[in-house]
């Protein structure tokens, strides 16, 4: 079986930048992760092949050869990744892209990480939509050094081992000769600047951890699973790094009297004999007040009948889906002799022939003579 085109699983162009490929791949990993969606047994599959689209693509080497000759021309760079999870877990996805700086980065230069916040809501915010008020813990710059890291009143000092640039150079010698990398400086930490004193508040570390508040505003129409991202909301990036993103993992509660299928909505009624005979209309309770269920005569049991427009609103906006009511027979257990009799009739009437003798149990006159006598 043909593997599928690695732009096309991404969504992109052949053009795409570094950063379309990596946007596209942190939005469609977050989506797709199994730990997202754990009752779909594709999500998987489909994590794997977007990590493996990924891979390929983000390594400029490897893209270039799978432009030139595809998919064939992998197999001789030892081929693609397996498309495994290399996170380790939904959670770490936000650090594999924040929290590390790059090799040409100014010294210090940390992007802040994404943060994650997981909200619950009904079938009937599914309808509304809603706005919630939210707290968010993440990390702000520290207001008491101004994000210095020193102590107020004192300010960082260029580190002496690496003059600010936050990198040295290492020699080794080896028995190929002479080799000379250029690694973190050690005594500064990478960040080109070194604090005497301090700062009391967020001690040396130029952030602290804040609950902040913020304003969600859900959509109607929300799909279970569904992941809203706010850019820029998540934890706050060093010497002028972005700061992180805020991503919100809605999750729906099951309903105790309507299941969800799309922006349709299915409900189970019961009914009598009668009703389903002869037709009927009946108030019913839907998800957002009361409609008229029309019941056609002849109605089986087990039949949909259709209640326009009492559904769901699709996600994005549009008109609301149906309210699908399965019908099912109501039998009494018990019955009186007026009931009874007029079953017979019309069993009789039917021609409905039972192979069981119907009994007619209610009491003789002279049965309810001597119940009279024995009341005395």
């Amino acid at each position: 079986m043909a593997k599928p085109d690695y732009y096309e699983v991404l969504g992109l162009s052949r053009s795409a930048s570094e950063d379309e490929i990596k946007s596209a791949y942190r939005r469609l990993a977050l989506q797709s992760h199994p730990d997202v969606k754990p009752d779909n047994p594709e999500a998987e599959e489909a994590f794997k092949l977007i990590n493996e689209a990924y891979e390929v693509l983000s390594d400029q080497d490897k893209r270039t050869v799978y432009d030139r000759y595809g998919h064939d021309g992998l197999s001789g760079m030892g081929g693609a990744p397996p498309g495994g999870d290399p996170f380790g877990g939904f959670a770490d996805i936000f650090s594999s892209f924040f929290g590390g700086a790059a090799t040409n980065a100014p010294p210090g230069w940390l992007p802040g990480d994404d943060i994650r916040l997981d909200i619950e809501l009904t079938l009937e915010q599914v309808l509304t939509g809603f706005t919630k008020e939210v707290s968010l813990n993440r990390m702000e710059g520290c207001e008491a050094c101004s994000g210095s890291g020193a102590e107020p009143g004192t300010s960082p000092v260029f580190c002496p081992d690496c003059k600010g640039s936050g990198r040295i150079s290492q020699t080794q010698t080896t028995i190929l000769g002479t080799v000379t990398r250029v690694v973190p400086c050690a005594r500064c930490r990478g960040e080109g600047e070194v604090i005497n004193t301090v700062c009391k508040t967020c001690r040396g570390k130029k952030r602290v951890q804040k609950s902040v508040p913020f304003t969600l505003n859900i959509p109607p129409g929300i799909e279970d699973g569904t992941i809203l991202s706010y850019r820029g909301q998540g934890d706050k990036g060093l010497k002028g790094a972005q700061d992180g993103d805020l991503h919100v993992v809605l999750r729906v509660k099951p309903h105790t009297r309507f299941a969800r299928r799309g922006k349709e909505l299915i409900t189970r009624l019961n009914l009598t004999y009668p009703q389903l005979a002869l037709g009927d209309d009946i108030e019913i309770e839907t998800l957002d007040g009361k409609s008229i269920l029309t019941l056609p005569a002849g109605t089986q049991p087990e039949e949909l009948v259709t209640v326009k427009g009492q559904g769901l609103p699709p996600a994005g906006g549009g008109a609301r889906g149906d309210l699908r009511v399965q019908i099912g027979l109501k039998v009494p257990k018990k019955l009186n002799d007026t009931q009874r009799a007029l079953l017979k009739q019309f069993a009789e009437a039917s021609g409905i022939q039972f192979n069981k003798k119907i009994e007619d149990d209610s009491p003789s006159f002279l049965e309810q003579i001597k119940k009279g006598l024995k009341g005395k």
